[in-house]
C-alpha cells in the first residue's frame, strides 16, 4: 500500500515556497522523486516529511551529485544501484 510523504521546497532562507505530495512504496522512491523535482524547480533545498517527522533532507549539493555520483547518493539513501557512475568506477 502506498504511503504519503510531504515534500517541501525551501528558498535560501529555509522558508518553503513550495510543496508536493508523494504517494509512493517507500522512501527511496519519494527521495528519487524529490530529487528529479528538485532538479526542476528554482528552489535550493528539500525536505520530506512522512507525517509529523522529516524523514529526508537534501539541498541542490547532493542533488546535483546524485547525477554525478549516483550510486554513492542511493547507498546513503537505502536504495539500489545497477551500475557505478564515472566517480565510483575510477576509484
Amino acid at each position: 500500500m502506498p504511503a504519503t510523504f510531504r515534500c517541501y521546497f525551501l528558498d535560501t532562507d529555509n522558508h518553503i515556497r513550495a510543496a508536493e505530495i508523494i504517494e509512493a512504496k517507500g522512501l527511496g522512491d519519494t527521495i528519487e522523486r524529490g530529487l528529479v523535482l528538485l532538479r526542476q524547480s528554482p528552489y535550493q533545498d528539500l525536505e520530506i516529511w512522512e507525517g509529523a517527522t522529516k524523514v529526508f533532507p537534501v539541498s541542490t549539493r547532493l542533488a546535483a551529485a546524485a547525477e554525478d555520483c549516483c550510486l554513492h547518493l542511493r547507498r546513503g539513501a537505502g536504495l539500489t544501484a545497477t551500475s557505478t557512475c564515472r566517480r565510483c568506477s575510477a576509484s
